[in-house]
């Protein structure tokens, strides 16, 4: 503990600080995990510091005894001949010198020897110059991309697939349009969801109108006659005696949540957005923008704590990620840098070691993702 006590400190406060500096990510994940790992290492830390170094105390205790370890804790080990006896009191009174002659330590003698030569100094510094400016440069070309076929290996049936279905398919994916917590009977709430629909609707993203939609269609059918009967009717009544037909509940019935008075307390229309959507990063991050806009922008929708008015698709959590990947990486940066840096202030001895350091810790980073390829996730 003399001897390395200080420098565990060291790594153990840099690094519970690093963690906790990661609870101020947006990323429920990333955060739990920060605030687990720091407690986790700061918990370990008193552990070695007080119990296992007393364990290994006791241990060592036991070795000078002679006692035998294991389940027989209390028995001695006796010395069995005279020669034992005359060999321990030989080692006490003429200690033998070790020395360390291993081809390793010869190996690493020769390297630094050849390492201190002005010439390979010289070298070093101008292979690292030119390292990290090409590691510069490559950090510079990285763009938000992720691939899903770079997930699989090389020659997968999986990846041949996948392109012929790319190739050969026009995919649209589904988002829906939610609407909740207002009287949807209302004609005025009606007029406002149509709208929230065709702002919708006219995001470069999407470009057409919902396939089915019960808002729009419902005031369709009351021209029909078969709502002539009904059309003096409360319009949860009439919802109510449109599901019963059953055509109309196979293609509406789980878009419309209808309470026991007739009410509806919840639905949604389904708008279909563009394949070439799923193909580039940029058009998911600006979609999820501009939905989020559109939303926040109804009147229906201030002054609310959960909206009235929203969409929701089951790629919206994986684009978020997206949006935010960038700026976490950013911070993390920032946050490591900083990290590092205090805790130098606190045990190197003057200030001027932080025009060392942090260049150090920076370049670390840039040569991390500057050797990948340009098109990679960030």
């Amino acid at each position: 503990m003399e001897d390395i006590g200080s420098s565990i400190t060291v790594t153990t406060i840099t690094t519970t600080l690093a963690f906790l500096l990661g609870l101020m990510s947006t990323v429920p994940a990333i955060f739990w995990l920060c605030l687990y790992a720091s407690l986790t290492i700061m918990i370990d830390f008193i552990y070695q510091i007080t119990f296992f170094v007393a364990i290994l105390v006791l241990d060592e205790r036991r070795l000078q005894a002679q006692r035998i370890s294991g389940r027989m804790c209390c028995l001695t080990r006796s010395i069995s001949s005279p020669g034992d006896e005359e060999i321990q009191a030989s080692a006490r009174v003429n200690p033998i010198k070790i020395t360390n002659n291993h081809f390793a330590d010869r190996a690493m003698k020769w390297y630094a020897e050849q390492l201190m030569r002005p010439i390979v100094k010289a070298m070093v510094l101008l292979i690292f110059v030119g390292a990290f400016g090409y590691c510069t440069y490559r950090a510079s070309l990285l763009t938000q991309k992720l691939e899903v076929l770079e997930l699989f290996p090389e020659g997968s049936f999986v990846t041949s697939a996948m392109e012929n279905l790319y190739a050969n398919q026009d995919r649209n994916f589904p988002v829906e349009i939610i609407f909740r917590g207002v009287n949807q009977s209302s004609p005025i709430i009606q007029k406002e969801m149509k709208d929230f629909i065709s702002d919708i609707v006219e995001l470069p993203a999407f470009g057409q109108e919902p396939p089915i939609c019960w808002v729009r269609d419902f005031e369709i059918m009351k021209d029909a006659a078969l709502f002539e009967t009904i059309s003096d009717l409360p319009h949860g009544q009439q919802v109510q005696y449109a599901l019963s037909i059953p055509a109309i509940q196979e293609a509406y019935g789980d878009d419309i949540v209808v309470d026991k008075e007739g009410n509806i307390g919840a639905s949604r229309c389904i708008v279909l957005a563009k394949n070439s959507v799923l193909q580039d990063v940029e058009q998911q991050i600006s979609l999820l923008a501009q939905q989020r806009a559109i939303t926040n922008a109804q009147t229906i929708n201030q002054g609310r704590h959960d909206e009235a008015f929203f969409t929701f698709g089951s790629m919206y959590m994986m684009w978020e990620f997206y949006s935010v990947a960038v700026n976490e990486l950013i911070l993390s940066t920032l946050t490591s840098v900083a990290a590092v840096s205090i805790v130098a202030l606190a045990f190197i001895p003057h200030w001027s070691a932080l025009f060392f350091l942090v260049p150090m810790i920076s370049i670390v980073y840039t040569d991390l993702l500057g050797k990948r390829d340009s098109g990679y996730v960030v």
